[in-house]
């Protein structure tokens, strides 16, 4: 059993620059940001696992946060693994 499933991502933050290139207080206000966008996305998640099963709602399966970093840029994104739709064509 194959089961075909979407993964959403979306930016909790993203910034210019290098992250190591941050002094304590930029780095600590940094990371202070990421954990109020990170509790406002957990209750967000909490809210979808409360309707899931519910027929006009997508089923939401799992969901982690992941930190990212390349050489112009750093941040952190939401990853949810839920329901494949179709289309209405489909």
């Amino acid at each position: 059993y194959t089961e075909v499933s979407a993964l959403k991502v979306i930016g909790i933050t993203e910034e210019k620059g290098k992250l190591e290139e941050l002094d304590a207080s930029q780095r600590r206000e940094f990371e202070e940001y990421k954990k109020r966008r990170r509790t406002d996305a957990t209750n967000e998640i909490k809210a979808m696992n409360r309707l899931n099963g519910h027929t006009n709602i997508v089923t939401y399966r799992d969901s982690c946060f992941r930190d990212w970093q390349t050489e112009r840029e750093y941040g952190c994104d939401l990853l949810i693994h839920m329901e494949l739709l179709k289309t209405l064509e489909e």
